[in-house]
């Protein structure tokens, strides 16, 4: 592609000045195929560019190249573990994040849950890697995984994991809080809350909690039949049930 060519010319040359957001750019073009043929090895050259220029994220990237592999760069679990590793002694939240999965399932080093809780706790701490840390120690609690099982840290961590906006974290913490488990009281106005935040994001998987509780006689402060109409009138076209189910909810 014509318009590419002039592209990737547009990244170099401040690329081979040291700019390091042309370089990051010139690895994405390479390793994502962006209308040029896929080139894992350019790509990495790039990235690797970066690193030695300061940017410990790219290792990230290479760690990515390296799990999937091509024809100029072959895959290789056990450089791709090395590449996430030091990421993740650079500080970067993903790179200890991707290390305990590699821990956690045994790819490119030794399966061990011991040291995949470790990395799933020291990219928590370095809290920038969004929500799935949090989301992988809940597991890890509510599993047994490296652990012991322990139902109050499992929602302690899926709390922290909804706070960064999770959308499956989300519906959780409302099912805690209707349900009064994992070191929540049952809270219903909390539940509704978290509810409807899950619902914006997409999950429909609450309606029926969320239905009873708009409809409730028993909490007046919480009662909005308009609301409950409304998501029993989702909730119908999900199941393909008669609406009269919903006439007692």
């Amino acid at each position: 592609n014509e318009n590419m060519q002039e592209s990737i010319k547009y990244f170099e040359k401040p690329a081979k000045m040291g700019n390091l957001g042309a370089m990051m750019r010139l690895g994405e073009i390479f390793g994502e195929g962006m209308k040029v043929e896929k080139n894992f090895l350019r790509s990495y050259q790039w990235y690797n560019k970066a690193v030695e220029a300061g940017n410990s994220g790219a290792l990230v990237n290479l760690g990515v190249l390296y799990s999937k592999g091509d024809k100029t760069l072959p895959r290789d679990l056990v450089k791709e573990f090395e590449c996430y590793e030091r990421a993740a002694k650079a500080g970067r939240g993903m790179g200890a994040l991707n290390a305990g999965l590699a821990y956690k399932t045994g790819r490119g080093v030794p399966r061990d849950l011991n040291k995949a809780v470790e990395y799933f706790r020291l990219a928590a701490e370095m809290d920038n890697a969004g929500s799935l840390p949090f989301d992988k120690l809940a597991e890890c609690y509510a599993l047994g995984l490296g652990v012991e099982r322990d139902d109050k840290k499992y929602g302690e961590y899926t709390l922290e994991s909804a706070k960064r906006d999770d959308p499956q974290s989300i519906s959780t913490v409302g099912r805690f809080y209707y349900y009064g488990m994992c070191g929540f009281e049952k809270n219903w106005k909390e539940a509704r809350d978290w509810y409807e935040k899950s619902v914006i994001k997409g999950n429909t998987n609450n309606l029926y909690e969320l239905v009873n509780i708009l409809s409730s006689a028993k909490d007046p402060v919480l009662w909005d039949g308009e609301k409950a109409v409304m998501y029993a009138h989702k909730l119908q076209s999900i199941m393909r049930v008669p609406p009269l189910l919903f006439a007692q909810a």
